[in-house]
Formats: structure tokens, C-alpha cells, sequence
């Protein structure tokens, strides 16, 4: 379970979620099968969409709030977009000194 993961030959959540509502060719879904049986994590996806299915009240347009400043910039240090560790030091004391007022 080290790769539980999406890689490069699976296929995009929406392929699975038309996969499991049967919206895909024929020759689509026969490789989607295939896949499935070598992938644990696409298994576990095509799994929950088959335990909560998502429908047609959850493909209208929902505009997401914009994410705040500071945590974006996080977000980039921790996922290495910027290396500036002084950056990311200096948004975890940013958060501490924040807690520590609260």
C-alpha cells in the first residue's frame, strides 16, 4: 500500500465517476476494468463513488471561496513550489504567534 496513489496511466476521477453512472464507451469502460484490477487506489475511488453517488445536483457550477493569502503561501512551502524555508518558517511563526493570542 506504499502507491496508494493515482499515477500517470489512471484514469481522471471524472472518467471513473462517468465509469460508475455507465456514461463511457464500451471500449472505455473495458479499460477502466482492466485498470481496476491492478489499482488499488482507483478501485477504492470507483468504490466510493459507487457508495455515495454523485448526482446531477453536484455537477452544477459551485464557485469556490478564494483561498486566504497566507495559506496559499503554506501551501506552496510545503509542497516545495517555493524552497524559501526562511518563507515557511516565517508563516509557521506566523500561525504560532496567532494560536498563542487566541
Amino acid at each position: 500500500m506504499a502507491n496508494f496513489c493515482k499515477n500517470g496511466d489512471c484514469p481522471t476521477s471524472q472518467e471513473l465517476l462517468a465509469f460508475q453512472n455507465g456514461d463511457i464507451s464500451v471500449a472505455d469502460g473495458k479499460w477502466i476494468r482492466i485498470h481496476l484490477v491492478g489499482c488499488e487506489f482507483c478501485t477504492a475511488e470507483a468504490d466510493f463513488y459507487d457508495r455515495y453517488p454523485q448526482g446531477d445536483e453536484q455537477s452544477d457550477s459551485v464557485e469556490s471561496p478564494e483561498m486566504p493569502a497566507p495559506l496559499y503561501e503554506l501551501a506552496q512551502a510545503l509542497i516545495g513550489k517555493r524552497r524559501d524555508i526562511a518563507n515557511f518558517e516565517r508563516l509557521v511563526s506566523e500561525i504560532n504567534s496567532d494560536n498563542n493570542q487566541i
